[in-house]
């Protein structure tokens, strides 16, 4: 009982691609939700160009498409049983490869509190937000109480109203998977992963037979290959770590590191095969070698790995993105070979 509006939750505009642009919103029962788009700000003569029922197996969550061409603007409105007193807001196609540049802003460790950082994020305009882990720090393992979460942090303003005119995506951390540190031999795994596809718009959940939260997206000269470092993370025995052990778990080999083999490939063949001048590699963790094991500290092979992939295809114009520590840093990932790779916190 949030609201007394038939519109609980968003709306949120995801992520434009070739197919267009996503429009996340939620329900408070099984309603016709319309997304009406036009060129007009009043959006005058504009139609109807998607219709959706969502269901309760989604927790009344739905996401409606926008037919929106690369290097195309306009404006959108979301209408619930013909209602048309929500807002009209503007609404973006991709941005072409050509684009000359590109604002992209990130933040991790959102909590449930007033976050006025938004509002500051949402003046500079930006092209792209990412949400790069600790979405929610619920630390819940079922998937009812991951929607609980989601759907409390969601009725921040500052946040929502970010949400509502920025294309956003997201990875998760480990208080938005399971639990503090937790890793993929944590159970109810699937639990959390249903909970994150219902709440977000990402333009893919992983690859086939390799479900999880990771993505590459481009925007003009950048490119993003987001990370899901808790789903195929082996337990390391750290202390730390509070989740309920699945009695079956998969095999997840400790050079492995927090991606898994899997992913770990797919990575570099596709961060291998950019041609976008920056190529951003963000993880909820850090990637540094220093301080926590929740990090890739745990998994110098791993990194070691990553770091000769890259340089073996003679990637350039990498940086490293992160999040977990609730604070910013900047620093300088050394190689042996090759050049020193930014990371940013």
């Amino acid at each position: 009982c949030w609201t007394d509006d038939t519109l609980t939750h968003g709306p949120m505009v995801g992520t434009p691609t070739a197919a267009g642009t996503p429009v996340w919103v939620r329900a408070d029962a099984t309603r016709v939700v319309g997304l009406r788009v036009g060129d007009s700000p009043d959006l005058s003569g504009a139609p109807i160009v998607a219709w959706s029922l969502p269901s309760p197996l989604d927790d009344f969550t739905t996401t409606l498409n926008a037919p929106m061409a690369a290097g195309q603007t306009g404006y959108y409105r979301v209408e619930i049983d013909g209602d048309t007193s929500q807002p009209i807001r503007p609404i973006r196609g991709q941005l072409p490869p050509d684009t000359a540049s590109v604002r992209f802003a990130y933040g991790s460790c959102t909590q449930y509190r007033p976050s006025p950082g938004f509002n500051a994020v949402n003046a500079l305009d930006p092209d792209l937000y990412l949400f790069a882990g600790d979405n929610h720090y619920g630390n819940v393992q079922h998937v009812d109480a991951h929607r609980w979460h989601y759907r409390r942090i969601r009725r921040i303003p500052e946040r929502a109203g970010l949400m509502a005119v920025t294309p956003t995506l997201a990875i998760w951390d480990d208080h938005d998977f399971l639990a503090n540190n937790s890793h993929g031999a944590c159970a109810r795994r699937d639990h959390a992963l249903q909970g994150f596809t219902e709440y977000w718009a990402n333009p893919a959940y992983g690859i086939p037979n390799t479900p999880g939260v990771f993505f590459r997206h481009r925007e003009g000269p950048m490119e993003l290959f987001a990370l899901d470092c808790r789903m195929y993370r082996p337990d390391v025995n750290d202390p730390q770590s509070f989740c309920e052990l699945d009695d079956s778990p998969p095999s997840l080999p400790m050079a492995s590191g927090p991606v898994g083999p899997e992913q770990m490939q797919w990575l570099l063949q596709e961060v291998a095969a950019s041609d976008a001048a920056f190529k951003l590699i963000a993880c909820g963790s850090r990637f540094t070698t220093e301080g926590s094991l929740d990090s890739w500290a745990a998994f110098p092979e791993a990194l070691a790995t990553l770091h000769e992939g890259l340089h073996a295809a003679q990637v350039d114009g990498v940086v490293f993105l992160s999040g977990d520590i609730h604070r910013s840093r900047p620093r300088l990932n050394q190689r042996p070979n090759g050049y020193a790779i930014p990371e940013l916190t």
